[in-house]
């Protein structure tokens, strides 16, 4: 084993208290790494240590011009990001890096939420209704009856189905869900719910006009009223509140001839507002449930008998939390200034 002078001694002992590392010590020095490591063993606790793992391979101040860059755009990608980095460097910086960096300072990457777009008069229009409603109790949100249709797909339900896998290469049969381009067949479908729980479910024939939506409201809406009205904590029937969004067959004469023969009072409804409909999550919750069956129905006649089947097992505490949630959605509008909400 080559001895070691003691002016190189001295000059790694100098490098160790410094903090550098052992392997560039070695070759700074000519010295094995062994005996870098060797004199590290006798110096005091208090000497700077070098940190493990690789150099980082931005500054400090570079990766303060990267949160700046994504605080004024977040919707610039990793890639580009990189790139704009590696303008002016040396050494250059993957996409990984810059999302190692990113995820270091707590961002973290999120799709991009699909909303109706709103103009100034939707805005203005949903703030007001907002307001209007800003210190509504539960009890007066208890009297609202959320309405809506929605479509099914028999093949590849529109929910998002998710799966626990380990990391391969290979693509298992279980992890596709199957699409079909043509004649894959569809149904549209008309609900409500209420405190009490979901209301009767119709299955729309064709395209629906008001003469269609008028049977659906007498067979469907009057008795999800009727089973509500049993409750002993249930509001009277004249203060119940129906919401339906602004479709035209929804505001024709014939249909607002109907509820006032009926008595009942349609809520005033904003228009591009389905963030303010809870039934919207429960349609979500029902096309999941949907897309957890192993084979798809054999056509649409079994499609509506799946559908009335999982519709019905929806708890009345799912119904209840999302009445609750009215008061918080009625807030966000109302600090979006009537923009949209995570709702």
């Amino acid at each position: 084993m080559p001895v070691i002078s003691n002016v190189t001694r001295k000059k790694i002992i100098s490098y160790l208290e410094k903090g550098i590392p052992s392997r560039q010590i070695s070759q700074m020095c000519s010295v094995s790494k062994s005996s870098v490591n060797n004199m590290r063993k006798y110096l005091p606790d208090s000497c700077e240590k070098p940190k493990p793992g690789a150099p980082k391979k931005l500054t400090e101040r570079e990766m303060r011009t990267l949160v700046n860059i994504v605080s004024k755009d977040p919707s610039k990608s990793a890639p580009k990001l990189a790139d704009m980095m590696n303008h002016d460097r040396e050494n250059k910086i993957s996409p990984q890096t810059v999302r190692r960096v990113l995820k270091e300072q707590n961002f973290k990457a999120k799709k991009k939420i699909k909303k109706p777009l709103l103009t100034n008069r939707h805005r203005h229009a949903r703030y007001l209704w907002a307001k209007t409603r800003e210190h509504w109790t539960l009890d007066d949100w208890k009297r609202m009856i959320a309405s809506d249709e929605t479509k099914i797909n028999r093949i590849c339900s529109d929910g998002i189905l998710h799966l626990w896998l380990r990391p391969s290469n290979v693509l298992m049969e279980r992890q596709v869900q199957p699409t079909q381009k043509y004649d894959g067949g569809c149904i549209m479908v008309w609900g409500c719910f209420t405190w009490a729980g979901v209301g009767k479910l119709a299955l729309v024939r064709g395209r629906m006009d008001s003469q269609q939506y008028i049977e659906i409201l007498e067979q469907n809406l009057l008795p999800t009223m009727d089973a509500y009205m049993l409750l002993p904590d249930a509001p009277k029937k004249e203060d119940l509140i129906f919401q339906q969004d602004n479709d035209s067959k929804h505001r024709s004469k014939l249909t607002k001839q109907w509820f006032d023969d009926k008595n009942l009072r349609p809520m005033d409804w904003p228009a591009c507002s389905p963030d303010l409909n809870p039934i919207e999550h429960l349609w979500a919750i029902l096309k999941r449930k949907m897309g957890t069956y192993r084979e798809p129905p054999k056509g649409v006649h079994e499609l509506w008998a799946r559908v009335q089947t999982e519709w019905v097992k929806i708890e009345r505490e799912v119904c209840q939390r999302l009445i609750e949630s009215m008061p918080m959605r009625v807030k966000a509008v109302i600090r979006a200034k009537g923009g949209p909400t995570k709702y």
